[in-house]
């Protein structure tokens, strides 16, 4: 492969002026590589590429060592890996996650989770530079209204969340109240400001990224949480395009943003009750926000509905679920959370999904239409809700 000039001859020798001119010119077109990193992956440019090379090639140094490791690095992921061709991104990622088990698809950096000195190989760089570019443009074409307010700060924020002595919080206490105390005053203690942007960025960022999932973002691997029963339960999926697994995230997210709203309102406000949250944490309390005579009778029109019934009535573990639901399709209540929180119930508690099988294979195409506007009506008023918190963000 061809070299780009702006990598030639580490070992310039500086004897004549035009000697000195083409060094000039070869430091400039290292450091706008450098700079090229900088502005494009903030995240790996300050979490690794700042502590293993330098940040900037000086004449004075240029043959030190880590100067040398420095450009032969750059060289590797410029003229070797095409860093700068975003057009790469998707093959190259998904090549790598499928050769390294090790990192998941998840929406999460992969940067962070890894505290200790770890020697990376060159084409970890490039991942780790791919994978940013690449969650970013997922986040800015599916993320909600507004996601770009949570990660204004994202790299200060969780410098400071991945920081130990606040990690180790966590294995302290119990209680989410007491944590978030305890929280509080590490960071004044830090002289932080803004301190509810670093209680709250986690809660947040899993929201948006469970949001990006029920708008129907796939990856190969998914473990969910939900609260059931009075516990905290955990949901395993792989690769799974169905709408029993979108209702249930769609509905777990009406339940986690109504009631974070009302605890981040709280922290704002001093009270549950706010501009963001005017009902307080009660998820049953906005049940007026989703009555909808017109989108009920349709969801009773349909074929998948009414087979469901009979689903429910024998599947069903919980008696308000299956006494609500029947009542819906009875035309006795026009809420639509009703139908989507039987068809969460049937996924978690009764572990349905498409290929459930009962007299014959089950299909919802010709519901489609109907589905989609059930979980987008409530998708809508849940992406509203993050869009108030983030306004006092």
């Amino acid at each position: 492969m061809k070299k780009s000039k702006s990598f030639e001859n580490l070992n310039i020798k500086t004897n004549g002026s035009s000697d000195e001119i083409i060094l000039n010119e070869f430091i400039k077109n290292i450091n706008s590589r450098i700079d090229f990193l900088r502005v494009s992956f903030p995240i790996f440019f300050e979490t690794i590429f700042t502590k293993k090379f330098v940040s900037e090639i000086t004449k004075k140094k240029l043959n030190s060592n880590l100067q040398k490791t420095t450009i032969l690095n750059l060289r590797d992921l410029f003229e070797e890996r095409s860093i700068d061709q975003e057009s790469l991104d998707d093959i190259r990622v998904q090549k790598f996650e499928e050769k390294k088990k090790g990192y998941s698809a998840l929406l999460l950096n992969p940067i962070y989770p890894d505290r200790g000195d770890k020697k990376y190989e060159q084409a970890e760089f490039e991942y780790f530079c791919r994978k940013e570019r690449q969650m970013r443009k997922i986040f800015d074409l599916v993320g909600p209204k507004q996601t770009k307010v949570l990660l204004n700060n994202q790299l200060e924020i969780q410098k400071v969340l991945e920081e130990e002595e606040y990690r180790k919080l966590a294995s302290a206490v119990h209680s989410r109240k007491k944590l978030i105390e305890l929280r509080k005053a590490y960071l004044k203690k830090l002289n932080k400001t803004n301190i509810h942007q670093f209680l709250y960025f986690d809660d947040f960022y899993l929201f948006v990224c469970n949001y990006i999932y029920a708008m129907g973002f796939l990856c190969s691997n998914e473990t969910f949480s939900y609260h059931w029963l009075g516990g905290a339960r955990n949901i395993h999926t792989v690769n799974q395009r169905d709408f029993f697994r979108r209702a249930f995230l769609v509905f777990s997210l009406y339940e986690k943003i109504t009631t974070l709203s009302a605890e981040f309102g709280a922290e704002i406000f001093g009270h549950l009750k706010s501009p963001i949250s005017p009902n307080g944490a009660s998820i049953n309390a906005y049940e007026p926000d989703f009555v909808d005579r017109n989108l009920a009778d349709q969801i009773r029109e349909e074929e998948l509905f009414f087979d469901l019934r009979y689903i429910v009535d024998e599947k069903g573990r919980d008696s308000i679920i299956k006494n609500r639901f029947r009542k819906f399709m009875d035309g006795g209540e026009d809420c639509i959370l009703v139908p989507l929180k039987t068809l969460r119930h049937l996924y978690v508690a009764c572990g349905m999904n498409n290929r459930y099988g009962f007299g014959r294979v089950f299909n919802a195409d010709s519901s489609d239409g109907v589905l989609e506007n059930l979980l987008n009506r409530v998708l809508f008023w849940v992406e509203e809700r993050f869009a108030k918190c983030m306004k006092f963000f």
